[in-house]
């Protein structure tokens, strides 16, 4: 009788912590966008769009030049070749420059197997001053087409 209860009370605390774990994990913190009238918050808006989902918001931050890609091919391209799942990606210090601006990004590659490495690359993200507004003309390979904003 005494171990029916030990036992029981075991289960309980086990239950419990699946409870507690389960309501932790469903009730944390999304990130959120932030104010994108500075390039770190452009670039940091733009990529949470694309963690999202949201390839009309992302598109959106996108700069209106010559080789800039359609809408279609720009969705396409993060639907099937960037998986977020793997990646993390800290946005550092920008620096504006006239109507230009660079943004430093932190890329970690996590490893999709447990005793893989993961790795971490720094990269650049460019913009320029588009009527008022930071817009993307380039990031690190990882998170762009090779051929967007080149010259014919």
């Amino acid at each position: 009788m005494k171990q029916d209860k030990f036992l029981l009370g075991i289960l309980i605390f086990i239950g419990l912590l699946v409870v507690l774990s389960l309501a932790l994990f469903f009730t944390r913190d999304r990130p959120q966008p932030v104010a994108d009238d500075t390039p770190e918050g452009v670039v940091y808006n733009y990529l949470l769009a694309l963690q999202e989902k949201d390839y009309e918001r992302a598109y959106a931050y996108l700069a209106d030049e010559p080789g800039k890609p359609s809408r279609g091919a720009f969705e396409q391209y993060y639907r099937y070749n960037v998986d977020f799942s793997l990646l993390a990606v800290e946005v550092g210090a920008g620096r504006i420059l006239g109507e230009s601006a660079e943004v430093e990004v932190v890329i970690t590659r996590l490893s999709s197997d447990p005793f893989g490495r993961s790795w971490e690359e720094n990269g650049i993200a460019f913009l320029t001053r588009q009527d008022g507004a930071w817009k993307i003309r380039g990031l690190p390979w990882q998170f762009w087409q090779w051929d967007w904003y080149q010259e014919p």
